[in-house]
């Protein structure tokens, strides 16, 4: 991954990729187009920021989807390469 991406959130359903993003702000305003039953953003901040980094919910048709945040381990921010 691009060491100056701290973090991508994705969006899975079915175990294949639908939406992913690095900004959550941008995230959730997608997925609330593709899906207008997504969790508030408060609660996905919640449960992406807190100690799972995953989150599990199913819309009014039964259908599971699945966010994961994955952190950058190699992440060095936006400084000037030396």
């Amino acid at each position: 991954m691009n060491k100056r991406i701290k973090e991508i959130i994705v969006l899975m359903q079915n175990n294949q990729i639908v939406f992913a993003d690095t900004n959550l702000n941008t995230f959730f305003k997608v997925m609330r187009a593709l899906e207008p039953t997504t969790p508030s953003k408060e609660t996905l901040k919640k449960k992406l920021y807190g100690k799972s980094r995953f989150y599990f919910f199913t819309n009014e048709l039964g259908t599971p989807y699945q966010i994961c945040r994955y952190e950058n381990p190699n992440y060095i921010g936006l400084k000037k390469d030396s």
